[in-house]
């Protein structure tokens, strides 16, 4: 009879044994998708200011090095908002922002089409990009990932901030660059993206409530906001939190140890 019962505790003592590693794993999960975020952060914001320093270096150069490194810096970046709006061109849930990324993608490949003209053309040069010019990819990863209303947000949000990093380009060549072709390009760019940033606004406002800021060229802050000010936390799913789940195993694993502890007293003593 002791060793029958001896059996029976054992067997409960081995279910809680194999249930806590469990519980830990799960809790190990959500902390790696955490952490996962927090290096998205870590990313945008040495996105930031490798596109600060670009800009930097742009506004130094003078004369054929002025122009060749500018086409070479706005094509990455016409690249990035192609890709953002990609990201909601057949899913954003109002036809007039699914218009809006058509009508970006169709004016970025146009734009790039005829810079990269110009620099085979007028220099003899192939496009080399400026990679400080790209977009990060864990962003166009969010805005792919969010359910549709949430991607629509935050490509709003964000293309907003993106244009404006592509005025201050813009306005740079307007001062500087010498070929009519980018002077033509850059004024047509610099009147485009600010009518955008103006109807972005609009779009955030009358679906949203979202009452936009003045555009800084902060894409990483427009992310936080779009995620409501919580992008360091994930989603809840409505389970406990990691260190419940910790705490959990770690009584588990206890329980066990003291169970079986006290059969073997019962079935051997």
């Amino acid at each position: 009879m002791k060793i029958f019962r001896f059996g029976r505790v054992l067997a409960a003592v081995l279910a809680l044994s194999m249930l806590a590693p469990g519980m830990a794993a799960a809790s190990s999960h959500e902390g790696g998708s955490m952490q996962m975020d927090g290096s998205m952060q870590m990313s945008g914001d040495m996105m930031m200011q490798e596109m600060e320093s670009a800009l930097a270096d742009l506004e130094a150069l003078e004369g054929e090095e002025f122009e060749v490194a500018y086409v070479n810096q706005i094509i990455p970046h016409h690249q990035g908002a192609l890709d953002m709006a990609q990201a909601v061109v057949d899913r954003a849930p109002n036809p007039e922002v699914r218009e809006a990324a058509a009508r970006i993608i169709e004016d970025q490949e146009r734009e790039i089409g005829e810079l990269t003209a110009f620099l085979r053309d007028t220099y003899g040069q192939e496009v080399k990009p400026d990679e400080r010019m790209a977009m990060d990819a864990s962003m166009i990863d969010e805005i792919r990932n969010a359910d549709p209303a949430m991607a629509e947000q935050m490509f709003l949000l964000v293309m907003r901030e993106h244009h404006e990093s592509a005025v201050q380009m813009g306005e740079i060549v307007l001062q500087k660059a010498q070929s009519q072709v980018l002077l033509d390009q850059a004024r047509t760019m610099v009147d485009s993206q600010r009518a955008e940033q103006e109807e972005f606004a609009g779009y955030l406002q009358e679906y949203y409530g979202i009452q936009a800021p003045a555009p800084t060229g902060d894409m990483m802050q427009a992310m936080h906001a779009a995620m409501g000010d919580s992008s360091m936390q994930m989603p809840q799913t409505g389970g406990p939190s990691p260190l419940v789940l910790v705490a959990a195993a770690g009584a588990l694993v206890t329980a066990a140890i003291a169970v079986g502890a006290y059969a073997l007293r019962r079935a051997f003593g």
